[in-house]
C-alpha cells in the first residue's frame, strides 16, 4: 500500500477551487467532487477528506492546522477566511468554533471572515441577523464573546458614517447590544424562562452601555419589538445559551430536594430563574425555580445536616438546599440570586 505523502504537488490548489465551487458540488457530501479530478489527484483528494471529516467531527482545530500543510497558501488568515466562506462542505458548526478560538491565527482568520460579510447600510439588527445565518454561535460563552466583539467592530466600520450607525458612539457600543440582543432572544423565546423581560427592562439594563451615553429609546424599544416577533436565533440555539456569561452565576453545586439524596447538578441563574441541570450542556432542566417565588438563605453546618459551605432555596412548599466548595462560593450564589431578584422586584 503506498504512503500517503506529507505535501501534495500541484493539484492542491485546483482540489481547493473544486471544493469551493457550489456549481461543481451541490451536497454536503465531499467524496461528490472527486469525478471531476485525475487520476493524479488521488493522494492529496484523500487527505483533503480526511481533513473535512475532521473538522466536521468536532475537531476543526486540528483538521486546518493539517490542511495548511496540505496547501500551505492558506497559512494566510485572509486566504483562510476566503476558504471557509467558500467551501460549501465544512459545517457552520465547525467554522465557528475555529474562528472563536482564543489563538492567535484563528483570531486573524475571524477578523477577516467577518470582513467577508457585508453589514453596508444595513440597520444593526438586520445585520446581526445575516451573520448568524453564516455563523453558528459557539456553545462556550467566552467564544460567543469573541464573535460578537468582532461583528460589532465590523458593522460600526462599514456603517459609522451613514445614518444605520450614527446611533452608535463606537464599535463597543455595537458589542455591548449585539450580545444584549442574544441574551434578550433566550428570555423572549426560551420556555424555561417564565418572567419575560420587558422593554422597559431591556432598555434599562443598557444604560450607558453606547459610550458612556444611552441608546435612544424609540431605537431599542422598535428592537425589542422586533426580536420579540421573530426570534435571531434557532430554537435549540436558544435554550442553549442559558448557561453563558449573560447568566448571572453558574457551575457545580451539591444539590438535595426532598428525598431524592443529594446530587452533583450544574445550576445556572439565568434572567429570572434557577436552573438545575443533570449535566453541563445537557438540556432541558431538571428543575426550574422562578427566583420572585423564593428565597435563598445561608445555613450554618448543623442546619444544613452537618454540610458545610450550604445554603437553602426555598418558599411556603418547596425547598432544595445546595451545598458549595468554599464559604466565598456560597456568598457568591447568593450575592447572585439576591441581584436578580431586585432586577425583576
Amino acid at each position: 500500500t503506498p504512503s500517503t505523502p506529507s505535501t501534495p504537488s500541484t493539484p492542491t490548489p485546483k482540489i481547493l477551487s473544486t471544493l469551493s465551487s457550489s456549481s461543481k458540488l451541490q451536497t454536503k457530501s465531499p467524496s461528490s467532487f472527486i469525478s471531476s479530478l485525475n487520476t493524479n489527484d488521488v493522494l492529496p483528494v484523500l487527505q483533503l477528506l480526511y481533513v473535512i471529516h475532521r473538522f466536521n467531527n468536532g475537531k476543526p482545530t486540528s483538521a486546518m492546522e493539517r490542511l495548511i500543510a496540505l496547501c500551505p497558501s492558506l497559512s494566510a488568515p485572509s486566504e483562510m477566511a476566503k476558504f471557509l466562506e467558500e467551501c460549501v462542505v465544512l459545517e457552520k458548526e465547525g467554522i465557528s468554533d475555529y474562528i472563536s478560538n482564543i489563538d492567535e491565527f484563528p483570531s486573524l482568520v475571524l477578523k477577516e471572515y467577518m470582513a467577508l460579510q457585508s453589514y453596508y447600510r444595513l440597520d444593526f439588527e438586520r445585520g446581526l441577523r445575516r451573520m448568524l445565518k453564516r455563523i453558528d454561535l459557539p456553545k462556550e460563552g467566552q467564544r460567543i464573546d469573541r464573535v460578537l466583539k468582532c461583528f460589532g467592530y465590523q458593522f460600526y466600520e462599514e456603517n459609522k458614517s451613514l445614518p444605520t450607525g450614527a446611533v452608535f458612539r463606537d464599535a463597543k457600543a455595537c458589542h455591548s447590544l449585539s450580545f444584549a440582543l442574544i441574551m434578550l432572544n433566550t428570555d423572549l423565546h426560551n420556555p424555561n424562562v417564565p418572567n419575560k423581560m420587558t422593554a422597559p427592562q431591556f432598555e434599562t439594563n443598557l444604560t450607558g452601555y453606547n459610550g458612556g451615553s444611552n441608546f435612544p429609546s424609540q431605537f431599542l424599544s422598535e428592537i425589542y419589538l422586533r426580536i420579540k416577533s421573530e426570534g435571531i436565533l434557532e430554537k435549540d440555539k436558544s435554550d442553549h445559551l442559558e448557561m453563558h456569561p449573560e447568566a448571572a452565576k453558574e457551575g457545580w453545586l451539591k444539590c438535595e430536594e426532598g428525598s431524592g439524596g443529594v446530587k452533583k447538578r450544574y445550576v445556572v441563574i439565568c434572567g429570572s430563574v434557577l436552573l438545575v441541570y443533570k449535566k453541563k450542556d445537557l438540556p432541558p432542566p431538571i428543575l426550574t425555580l422562578s427566583l420572585a417565588d423564593y428565597l435563598a438563605t445561608p445555613l450554618s453546618k448543623e442546619e444544613a445536616k452537618g454540610r458545610k459551605f450550604s445554603f437553602l432555596v426555598h418558599n411556603s412548599t418547596k425547598k432544595v438546599l445546595f451545598s458549595a466548595n468554599t464559604q466565598e462560593a456560597v456568598f457568591q450564589w447568593l450575592s447572585a440570586v439576591e441581584m436578580r431578584k431586585r432586577e425583576i422586584s
